[in-house]
């Protein structure tokens, strides 16, 4: 059982050291935001490499499982409604920096596509001991590497980090109720949709001239 949980750890340890280097290294044009784009979830394929092939079947308990899962994005998305809230104010967008498109893009394709290759790599993959006990790992794990990330650290406070941790908690669970990764990766993909239509918004509402002229 031990020998289950080094192995992943080591596996999870090199996919974001991967990640990392996608991100950090190919930058700089165009072509390079393209191509990192293109790799940079790459390295969570080593898992299915190792694991096998994804199963994303429904199972028996489907039902409960989204209800869980879903459940848990929206409340969760309620608790979190006054840090959104100024983002639906058109006005809001005329005293922030204007996205330029392959940013807006870039984040775009890695708030949409997470859901998938996170609920992959931090539910479906962790290693199936203790319900308890694995659903506790995966979630101190799922919030830990947020905080890990610059700009996820930068922008979340404890709370939101508490409720990484219960989100995982969630959807570990609609994962091992459901005997189905789907409700869990629909639920991360529920959560995830205020971001991205906030960063579709910034840099698709006009910003004041000043902001605009010096991001060109």
């Amino acid at each position: 059982m031990l020998l289950d949980y080094l192995i992943y750890f080591l596996l999870v340890s090199v996919i974001l050291l991967l990640s990392k280097l996608i991100r950090i290294y190919i930058r700089g044009s165009l072509y390079l935001d393209a191509l990192r784009l293109l790799l940079f979830f790459s390295p969570f394929l080593i898992t299915i490499f190792f694991y096998g092939n994804p199963n994303f079947s429904m199972g028996n308990n489907y039902l409960v499982g989204f209800i869980i899962a879903i459940g848990a994005s929206s409340i969760a998305l309620l608790a979190q409604y006054k840090d959104f809230s100024p983002y639906f104010h058109k006005n809001f967008y005329h005293i922030v920096p204007l996205h330029k498109k392959r940013i807006m893009i870039s984040m775009e394709i890695s708030l949409l596509l997470s859901p998938l290759f996170e609920e992959l790599l931090y539910r479906y993959y962790f290693p199936n001991n203790h319900l308890i006990v694995d659903s506790i790992l995966s979630s101190l794990l799922f919030s830990a590497v947020h905080y890990l990330n610059r700009l996820s650290k930068s922008t979340l406070k404890f709370k939101d980090y508490a409720i990484l941790f219960a989100l995982g908690m969630s959807w570990y669970l609609s994962f091992s109720v459901s005997g189905s990764i789907t409700p869990a990766i629909i639920g991360h993909l529920i959560y995830n949709l205020p971001n991205a239509l906030i960063s579709y918004l910034r840099y698709r509402i006009p910003n004041n001239p000043k902001t605009i002229q010096e991001e060109m």
